[in-house]
C-alpha cells in the first residue's frame, strides 16, 4: 500500500513536471493532488513564510550580511555527492525554505512571473517534502521540521525587501539554488543505492531540472543588468590576468637570459685565429 501510494506520487509530480515545461499553469493543482493522495502536509510553519531551516547554500557572507544582491548566481556545489541520508535532509531543508520563500514571493514580488515561479515552487516542495518524507520514514531516517541557519537567515533577508527590489534578490538566489539542489539529484540519480530513494531521486529529478531552467530564465530577465555587469567584471578580470601572466613570462625570460652564462671560445676557434 505504502510503496503504491508513493509510486503514485512520484508519476503524478513526473507529469507536472511536463506540464511546467511547457508552461501550463495548472502544474501546481497536479502536485496539489500528489500531496493529498500521499496522505500528509508539510510540516508546521513551513507554508507561514517565516524563518525554517538550516545548511542550503545561499549568497555570499559578504553579500548576505551587507544585504546586497550578489551580481551573479551562487556556483553549483563542487561534489555534490551526499550520503542516502544527507541527502533526504538536505531536500527536505530545501523544501521547507522553497515554501516559505514561495510564499513571500507571491505576497512581496512585483513581476507576475516572479509571483507565478514563488507559487509554483511553494506548491511542488510542499508535495516533494511529503514525499520524501515517506520514503525516509522507511528508511528510518529522522528529517527536519524547521528552517535554521542559513536557510532561515535567507527567508529573514528577503522577506524583509517588496517590489523589483525583492525580484532581483529572490531570483538571484533562486537561480543559484535551483542548479544545487538539480546538482544533488543528478549525483543521486546516477549512484544512489538506497531502494526507497534512489527511485524518489530519479522520477523528482526532472521536475527540478524543470525549476533550474525555469528559474535560470527568468534570472536572466529580472538581474539582466547585474549579469551584464559581472559578465563584463569577469571578462576585464581574464583579460588583466592573461596581460599579468604574458608580462610575468616576458621578464622570467628577459632575467633568464642575463643569467646566461657568455659562452668562452674554444682553443680550436682560438687557434685558428691565430693562424690567421
Amino acid at each position: 500500500m505504502h510503496t503504491d501510494c508513493l509510486r503514485r506520487s512520484l508519476t503524478i509530480l513526473a507529469a507536472a513536471a511536463i506540464l511546467a515545461a511547457t508552461g501550463c499553469r495548472t502544474a501546481p493543482q497536479g502536485i496539489d493532488a500528489a500531496a493529498a493522495s500521499a496522505g500528509g502536509a508539510p510540516a508546521a510553519g513551513a507554508a507561514s513564510g517565516e524563518p525554517t531551516g538550516e545548511g542550503a547554500a545561499g549568497v555570499a557572507a559578504a553579500d548576505a550580511a551587507s544585504g546586497a544582491v550578489p551580481m551573479e548566481p551562487a556556483p553549483p556545489p563542487a561534489d555534490p555527492s551526499l550520503p542516502a541520508d544527507e541527502f533526504a535532509r538536505t531536500v527536505v531543508r530545501s523544501d521547507l525554505q522553497q515554501v516559505a520563500l514561495g510564499t513571500l514571493a507571491m505576497q512581496h514580488g512585483e513581476s507576475q512571473d516572479v509571483r507565478d515561479l514563488g507559487q509554483r515552487m511553494s506548491t511542488n516542495h510542499a508535495a516533494i517534502q511529503v514525499i520524501v518524507g515517506k520514503a525516509a520514514t522507511k528508511q528510518g531516517i529522522a528529517l527536519p521540521t524547521a528552517l535554521d541557519g542559513d536557510d532561515a537567515a535567507t527567508v529573514e533577508r528577503l522577506g524583509a525587501l517588496r517590489g523589483a527590489e525583492f525580484d532581483q534578490a529572490y531570483m538571484m538566489f533562486m537561480a543559484g539554488e535551483t542548479a544545487r539542489m538539480l546538482a544533488l539529484y543528478r549525483w543521486q540519480y546516477d549512484n544512489c543505492t538506497n531502494a526507497d530513494l534512489k527511485p524518489f531521486a530519479m522520477q523528482t529529478m526532472p521536475i527540478i531540472a524543470v525549476h533550474a531552467r525555469v528559474a535560470d530564465e527568468l534570472n536572466k530577465v529580472v538581474n539582466k543588468e547585474a549579469l551584464r555587469l559581472a559578465a563584463e567584471r569577469k571578462a576585464a578580470e581574464a583579460q588583466a590576468a592573461a596581460q599579468k601572466k604574458a608580462e610575468d613570462e616576458a621578464a622570467a625570460a628577459a632575467a633568464a637570459a642575463k643569467k646566461k652564462p657568455t659562452r668562452k671560445p674554444t682553443r680550436r676557434s682560438t687557434s685558428s685565429s691565430s693562424q690567421g
